[in-house]
C-alpha cells in the first residue's frame, strides 16, 4: 500500500523527515534534525522542525508520534529498531524535503529523481503499528 493510499483510510497522520540545509539529510543516523509534518486529509497542516541527536534517536522519533519516517540512508540496525517501534521506514530517499513529502502523499515518491543514486527506495512497515482511534478512521 502506497502513502496516498494510506491517506485514503485514515484521516491523520504524522510523518517525518530528517533534514539538511533544506533537504532530506543524506544518512539518518546522524541526522541533527527532524522535521514532523502533520498530515490531515492526505494535505499538510502543520510542521515543525525538532533537534535529533544521540543514542536514543528511536524513542525521541516514536515520542514525537511518527507514524512514517522518509529518509535517505539508513543503516540496518537503526532501521530495524525503527522497524520495531511500529514507524514505517522508506529509505533510499534524496531531494528538497518540501518536494519529498508532497511526492509522497500524491503516491509519486518513488520516481528517480527522487531516489538515492544506486539505490532502490525500500519500504519496511513496522511489525506491530501504533492503535488508531477511531475518529481517525473514515
Amino acid at each position: 500500500m502506497n502513502l496516498a493510499r494510506s491517506l485514503q483510510i485514515f484521516e491523520l497522520m504524522r510523518l517525518a523527515v530528517p533534514v539538511w540545509d533544506g533537504r532530506v539529510s543524506p544518512l539518518l543516523d546522524v541526522a541533527a534534525r527532524l522535521m514532523v509534518v502533520d498530515v490531515i486529509g492526505g494535505e499538510p497542516t502543520f510542521s515543525e522542525v525538532h533537534p535529533l541527536a544521540g543514542p536514543g534517536r528511536v524513542r525521541a522519533i516514536a515520542e514525537l508520534g511518527v507514524e512514517v519516517l522518509i529518509c535517505g540512508a539508513v543503516s540496518r540496525d537503526l532501521e530495524d529498531e525503527l522497524v520495531a517501534s511500529g514507524i514505517e521506514v522508506i529509505a533510499g530517499i534524496r531531494g528538497e524535503v518540501r518536494a519529498v513529502v508532497r511526492a509522497a502523499l500524491r503516491g509519486s515518491l518513488m520516481q528517480p529523481r527522487f531516489l538515492l543514486p544506486g539505490a532502490q527506495s525500500r519500504r519496511r512497515q513496522g511489525r506491530s503499528p501504533k492503535p488508531r482511534a477511531e475518529a481517525e478512521v473514515r
